[in-house]
């Protein structure tokens, strides 16, 4: 293999082993968390802060009801019980009693909303919550072959590496400095001709330079993109 055979088949060795990077990236961060059970979990989370704020308020109604519920009761057993005699007093007690008896009447009407919320509140929580376990079962359905494929991805990367390495001590000390020179500028240093073209760019060699870039005996930079020009 002449030597910038060679520098290319390196660049395509690094290339798939940044490629095994990223995927490795991707698949560690597939088996930490999901973004389907991430959302489910976003949505779960507010619903089931409504149902406790609902259950608090009836709670709390609950008791304000009751509390008015007795107190009218036994305003209204005094009423009945013929300790008063006043007429003026009686007529003021009774009204005193209807108007408990309307003021319980409405809260009981809003305690009937307020369950009708917690209810709501209830299916929300319950169909939210089935969501997130069915995503999530979904998502530990696939770890095992998302973790398989972990397994035989850092085999390929350590197998590339080592052939990375192998391939770049064979590459010529001046092939291997211009390289490097180029490589913090220019991704993919090294380019194919192809069709009488600079593979990256595309921008047509010269005779002179064909000539030089079939005979491989020395390097040579195309003169658009400067990347190091290699004929397979």
């Amino acid at each position: 293999m002449r030597a910038g055979e060679q520098l290319l088949h390196f660049q395509h060795l690094d290339e798939r082993i940044h490629h095994l990077e990223v995927e490795l990236h991707d698949l560690t961060e597939r088996t930490a968390s999901d973004r389907e059970v991430e959302l489910a979990e976003t949505e779960l989370a507010p619903a089931k802060e409504r149902l406790q704020e609902a259950n608090l308020r009836l709670r709390d109604m609950d008791r304000e009801v009751a509390g008015h519920r007795e107190r009218t009761r036994a305003r209204e057993a005094e009423l009945m019980s013929g300790r008063v005699r006043n007429p003026s007093e009686l007529m003021q007690m009774s009204q005193e009693v209807e108007h408990a008896k309307a003021m319980v009447r409405d809260e009981e009407d809003r305690e009937l909303a307020l369950m009708a919320a917690v209810e709501e509140a209830e299916t929300e929580v319950a169909q939210l919550t089935a969501r997130l376990e069915s995503v999530r079962a979904a998502w530990e359905a696939g770890l095992p072959a998302v973790r398989q494929r972990m397994e035989r991805a850092r085999g390929e990367l350590e197998a590339a590496e080592r052939e990375r390495d192998e391939a770049w001590a064979e590459v010529p000390a001046d092939y291997q400095a211009a390289y490097k020179r180029l490589k913090p500028r220019i991704p993919n240093p090294v380019a194919e001709v192809a069709g009488g073209q600079c593979g990256a760019c595309r921008v047509g060699l010269t005779a002179a330079e064909l000539q030089q870039v079939r005979r491989g005996e020395q390097l040579l930079h195309c003169q658009n993109c400067n990347r190091i020009l290699v004929l397979v």
